[in-house]
């Protein structure tokens, strides 16, 4: 039976120290980690309606109300008590619905970004949570407990009040009072909770992919989120007519094989093509095969292969829409995306096909604010769609030069998008115009890119270098490289998964390179 959350801020039956929340009154522009409060602008999107003839409980009491939860949730976990942590979850997702949007924002700092974030916090970070928690693994929890602290601490960075800090570790107090500190051989020194500062300390591993011989046509590879209840890497191998589904806990992989192959000529050499993106959807992977032109499905259970779609022209990446259950798909010969309508059996037609001006390249999608984005190869732009209008909102210069951007990757909670340009990134601001806050060098042969919100960090494979770069984002567009790894010449493409091992495609020895931290 569900106990009805207690609503009014000032009779909370959870006994923690008044003075511990204090400070969190501040946060009134902050924790709502993802954006759903108040005022009109979280009506107009399935929020509950204010009633604008009550008085208003202030953002900064309801956020006390959150604070006390989250530090429970915490502390029954760390007590294996995770059916009540689970129960505590579904009270924060009660007050993101209902307490949260009809709360009064506050009058000092910026709040036009809050009601975006709560949602978006809703939406995602309260589900994976609640179903960490009910899964009773401590990893598992301690993981989706980072992620959803990590989106607080950006949204109260984005609200100039980055000295609330929510812990990132299960079972401490709420907010941070105290710094926490790590050993080393210098004596204590303040923790960088988000950050990978220890990317040199990785062990980096080459995985042979079945049935590929080198050199192996690998592209777009995907690595599963611990939302999508597994946690493996899937792996395009074009050469072979395979999917090869990488599973991290085994070291094993499962082949997916049957997929149409073609001998096609690149740069006055033959190759064989095939299997060359994916992206993991709601129960399907959605493989684009660019020796035929298809999208097909897979069922991530099973690894059975659906039904494809064949397109009328090149498939090039292939992206999950889940605000609108879609797979959109770039094709550069065309310069367009085209958005395919994804039904519950894995079934694919088109819905629409979007105009983007140039040769699309790379992709990412900013699920809270509805943004599809993706890179113009031949014009050094960067363009903002509309997922819901289908329609351009906005195009950018990404600085990246007569050699053009490739890979792209969104800080939803930040509004920042990070560009890759063939030797560096370009990081652009998404609140004003794509205006240019900074850039950083990587090593040349920089291809597709991946963001890890939870570290605040992004991970770079430049494949001519040979090297892995992690760098940490700041809330205002700040670059700093946190650590390097020596690669393998044409290695690129990282991904990164929820326990902070590194992926990485390479062609020239037809294996998947595994980088984990020398610790695990």
């Amino acid at each position: 039976m569900h106990v009805p959350a207690m609503r009014h801020p000032r009779a909370s039956v959870l006994r923690v120290p008044e003075a511990v929340f204090a400070s969190l009154i501040a946060l009134v522009p902050a924790c709502n980690h993802d954006g759903s409060v108040a005022s009109s602008a979280a009506a107009h999107d399935g929020s509950a309606a204010v009633d604008n003839a009550a008085p208003r409980v202030g953002l900064g009491e309801v956020m006390v109300q959150v604070g006390r939860r989250f530090e429970v949730v915490g502390r029954a976990t760390v007590a294996k008590r995770f059916e009540l942590a689970e129960f505590e979850v579904g009270e924060l997702e009660e007050l993101f619905e209902g307490d949260v949007p009809r709360a009064e924002l506050p009058k000092e700092g910026p709040t036009a970004h809050i009601p975006m974030m709560a949602r978006a916090f809703l939406k995602t970070n309260l589900p994976q949570l609640k179903k960490a928690a009910a899964s009773h693994d401590p990893k598992t929890f301690e993981l989706a407990f980072q992620q959803t602290a990590a989106a607080c601490n950006s949204c109260h960075q984005a609200s100039a009040k980055g000295f609330i800090e929510i812990p990132s570790v299960p079972g401490r107090g709420v907010p941070v009072i105290e710094a926490e500190t790590v050993t080393g051989g210098e004596g204590p020194k303040t923790a960088l909770p988000a950050a990978d500062t220890a990317i040199e300390a990785m062990a980096v591993r080459a995985v042979p992919l079945p049935g590929s011989t080198a050199p192996a046509a690998l592209d777009y590879i995907a690595c599963e989120s611990p939302s999508q209840g597994s946690a493996r890497v899937w792996v395009p191998a074009g050469g072979s007519g395979s999917v090869d589904v990488f599973d991290t806990a085994s070291g094993a992989f499962r082949r997916v094989d049957g997929f149409v192959t073609a001998v096609r000529e690149h740069n006055g050499q033959k190759r064989v093509v095939g299997p060359s993106s994916v992206a993991i959807g709601e129960g399907f992977a959605y493989v684009g095969n660019r020796a035929v032109n298809e999208v097909c499905a897979i069922d991530v259970k099973t690894l059975a292969r659906g039904a494809c779609l064949t397109m009328h022209s090149g498939v090039d990446g292939v992206a999950w829409v889940a605000t609108t259950h879609q797979v959109w798909v770039t094709t550069p010969s065309d310069g367009s995306v085209v958005v395919l309508d994804a039904a519950a059996d894995g079934t694919l037609k088109v819905a629409d096909t979007v105009q983007v001006g140039g040769e699309p390249e790379g992709y990412a999608v900013d699920e809270p604010r509805g943004l599809f984005l993706t890179n113009l190869e031949d014009k050094a732009k960067t363009v903002v769609v509309d997922v819901r209008r289908r329609a351009v909102k906005a195009t950018w210069d990404n600085k990246c030069g007569a050699e053009g951007p490739r890979g792209i990757a969104v800080d939803s909670v930040q509004n920042l998008v990070m560009v890759a340009c063939t030797d560096r990134i370009e990081v652009l601001d998404g609140a004003h115009d794509g205006a240019s806050l900074g850039s950083i060098e990587t090593g040349t042969g920089v291809d597709n890119i991946d963001y890890s919100s939870a570290r605040q960090t992004l991970y770079v494979a430049a494949g001519k270098a040979a090297r892995l770069t992690a760098i940490h984002v700041g809330p205002k567009g700040e670059l700093t490289v946190t650590g390097r790894t020596d690669t393998r010449d044409g290695a690129r493409n990282a991904v990164i998964d929820g326990a902070g091992n590194v992926y990485i495609a390479d062609p020239k020895g037809a294996t998947l390179l595994v980088a984990s931290p020398r610790s695990k």
